[in-house]
């Protein structure tokens, strides 16, 4: 609902106006009145109306020099002047100054003004969309920065990160709203915003906040810009996955806001704490340097290389020690697990799998899990590929490769290469020592890999046919039916698969 300011200097007028629409219907709020000109730009500049009904003379300061003033200071506020039969020069320059249109206040009518204020309002929303946009770019561009910089900041060592910088100089689309709220909670347990949209306005006195949301490795952020100071309370089930909710900030704080708010998720992450959170100003320091934690690292790597995975899993356990002493931001912990995953499947020569399950993780410990059954999914797929291994040292040194590439174009000239063979004696080298040829192997373990993915992930048809190196989704559903007899979705619904996202 748009804002309306009422400015006329005669109270029969005034009371006139005031009782000739159903303003709500007609979707506006009066939210002030004004009986001159000076009073009038002092409440535009405290209230920041969307529109002002203004009477052209006045006492103190004519509607002309509210209007000039107004536009040059609040060019957002949209003006409709009211004027009287002979004054339709004073008219003439009020829309050379940026008025939307005029009315006769003798012969003022319901429909007259009504059709006002629909103009009014189409012009204030395409103006609004405008602005939003623009907003929306300034402040995505921003965020990314912002969360770079944190994310760096956490990943280069253990003790707390920088401050962030600040932004530069804020966009005239966000400059209407003084106040900004920000709610930061794991990504999937806000309520869609869609949904949320007539709460908002109730909640915020009527207006309508401008919404932007962030979202960012498993965690979403809301901003809600207004013009009215928030309520500083709101309410939230209990034993709810974490939110924090910052109700009121200065807007151009709005980036030490959301750091605020991040700060305090990131605490629930390594604690487990439910509910609505506060915020939390600044980072504890502490935790192991870097360095140290670089030699538990590249301890992992040997570790794993040696399958020695009972190792593994206690050098995984130092390092998110670590990095809950030295609170890691949740989004840093959660790019070194993708690392780890990475560097376990390649290690491994296994087919990696879908970042999703790591990536939406809500607690410290059970990202740490979760990366530990991936090493062990990989270790028991490299144990299987093992067992298929021939007496001959190259063709298992293929055969490795195969199972650890199989994303990749994998043809006869290019493996037989790897080798160093010549193709055709390669080709029928494989046939002997394995009892089937190349392209037959290849695709048999790229359909196993796919039932795996089918039925222990959500994730995608088409995008598992690309993981496992299929050229389109038509060649991996015939080539999956081929050795199934059964496409991949039906596969997947028959065998009691993960249903896709």
């Amino acid at each position: 609902m748009w804002t309306l300011l009422l400015v006329e200097d005669e109270p029969y007028v005034r009371e006139t106006i005031k009782s000739t629409v159903d303003w709500a219907s007609a979707g506006f709020r009066l939210v002030g009145e004004a009986e001159d000109g000076a009073e009038a730009l002092e409440l535009i500049g405290r209230l920041r109306p969307d529109l002002v009904i203004c009477d052209i003379v006045m006492p103190v300061m004519d509607g002309i020099e509210v209007l000039e003033k107004a536009k040059a200071a609040y060019p957002e506020s949209r003006f409709i002047m009211l004027t009287c039969m002979n004054e339709f020069e004073y008219a003439r320059s009020a829309l050379e100054h940026g008025a939307s249109g005029y009315l006769l206040k003798l012969s003022l009518s319901r429909e007259a003004l009504l059709g006002a204020l629909s103009k009014a309002a189409k012009e204030l929303e395409r103006e609004r969309l405008q602005r939003e946009a623009a907003a929306t770019v300034y402040l995505q561009q921003h965020c990314d920065a912002l969360w770079a910089r944190r994310l760096h900041a956490g990943a280069a060592a253990l003790p707390a990160m920088d401050a962030a910088a600040p932004a530069d100089g804020e966009p005239p689309a966000l400059s209407p709203f003084p106040y900004v709220s920000v709610l930061t909670a794991w990504t999937g347990t806000l309520m869609p915003a869609g949904k949320e949209a007539a709460a908002l306005e109730e909640y915020f006195g009527g207006e309508r906040p401008y919404v932007f949301e962030y979202e960012r490795d498993g965690i979403t952020t809301r901003f809600y810009w207004s013009r009215v100071r928030p309520p500083s309370r709101l309410r939230a089930p209990e034993e709810a996955e974490p939110a924090v909710w910052l109700p009121e900030a200065a807007s151009g704080g709005w980036e030490e806001a959301w750091l605020q708010t991040l700060n305090s998720l990131d605490e629930a992450w390594y604690s487990g704490a439910r509910g609505l959170l506060p915020p939390l100003p600044g980072r504890p320091s502490g935790g192991t340097g870097g360095q140290v934690a670089w030699e538990w690292e590249r301890d992992l790597w040997k570790s794993v290389e040696l399958r020695q995975r009972s190792t593994a899993g206690e050098l995984l356990g130092r390092l998110w020690k670590a990095m809950e002493e030295g609170r890691w931001p949740s989004p840093a912990v959660k790019a070194f697990a993708l690392q780890c995953d990475r560097t376990f499947a390649k290690m491994l020569g296994a087919a990696g799998g879908p970042a999703e399950e790591l990536v939406t993780q809500r607690r410290h410990a059970g990202l740490q899990e979760a990366l530990y059954r991936r090493l062990a999914a990989y270790e028991e797929a490299s144990a299987e590929s093992a067992n298929l291994q021939t007496d001959h040292a190259e063709l298992n040194k293929v055969i490795r490769h195969i199972h650890g590439h199989l994303h990749e174009d994998l043809n006869l000239t290019g493996l037989a290469r790897f080798v160093n063979m010549d193709p055709h004696y390669f080709s029928k080298l494989f046939k002997k020592k394995t009892g089937e040829n190349l392209i037959s192997y290849v695709q048999r373990q790229r359909v196993e890999q796919a039932k795996k993915l089918l039925l222990e992930t959500n994730m995608p048809v088409k995008e598992i046919g690309e993981r496992l190196g299929f050229e389109n989704e038509n060649y991996f559903f015939r080539t999956f039916k081929r050795w199934t007899n059964e496409t991949p979705g039906a596969f997947r619904k028959t065998h009691g698969g993960r249903t896709q996202a």
